[in-house]
């Protein structure tokens, strides 16, 4: 089956993770955990059944591409989770911290991600906006960060959320926004259609994408991108 390796490697890793805090007794004990991917994918297969593949529903839930773009219940579920079950965060921490030494189970899933997203349709030769809110005064490092690299190339590790919507979601002082000019054959995906809330728009642009630093405007923390 296409998540047997994913479901296994979390129980590897809660297995190895639980036996380290048993030996160490200075570590506080968090007993193993159940398997979330498979809890999940439960969850996804009883959605399925309960709103069917061919409408939104009023809270925005939309599955229709399993049909429109011919994906597997499995496939659809990676993509569907990366948001509705919150694997975002965990997958983009490790890639961003450290892209070559990730879990096997959050490497599994990342592939497993890029793959799914493949068979989405790209969001070719258009503008999407990431919002990013960024506590205690982060903004001016991120800011910083692509003032240095304007006119250069810089690599996303991550997977890179956006929105068609040109509404700025972040505070014009304490949040950034990043208006990206997506390519032809883009690496950002239409999401619109497979998505817990399609009412957000969202264009997820696949990991280990390449960006080039147009500009800034540090007056309005504005941060403009071509993707490469």
């Amino acid at each position: 089956m296409y998540l047997n390796k994913l479901f296994s490697l979390f129980d590897e890793e809660e297995k190895r993770r639980s036996s380290i805090n048993i030996e160490n007794p200075e570590m506080f004990y968090i007993g193993k955990q159940p398997n979330k991917y498979i809890n999940n994918f439960e969850k996804f297969k009883f959605l399925i059944n309960k709103i069917g593949l061919s409408k939104t529903t009023q809270s925005g839930e939309n599955l229709i591409a399993l049909k429109k773009f011919n994906l597997t219940i499995e496939e659809a579920f990676i993509i569907y989770s990366y948001t509705s079950y919150e694997m975002y965060s965990e997958v983009n921490l490790q890639l961003r911290n450290h892209p070559s030494k990730l879990d096997k189970v959050i490497q599994e899933y990342s592939y497993l991600l890029d793959q799914s997203l493949d068979k989405m349709p790209s969001f070719d030769n258009n503008i999407v906006y990431r919002d990013i809110c960024v506590p205690d005064n982060g903004v001016s490092k991120l800011i910083n960060y692509y003032k240095i690299n304007v006119n250069n190339k810089v690599l996303e590790t991550a997977f890179i959320s956006s929105h068609i919507s040109n509404g700025r979601w972040s505070d014009k002082e304490t949040g950034l926004q990043i208006i990206i000019q997506t390519k032809n054959k883009s690496n950002g995906k239409d999401l619109r259609e497979l998505s817990f809330n399609s009412f957000e728009e969202e264009v997820l642009f696949k990991s280990g994408t390449w960006f080039l630093v147009d500009s800034i405007d540090k007056k309005n923390n504005l941060v403009y991108l071509n993707e490469l």
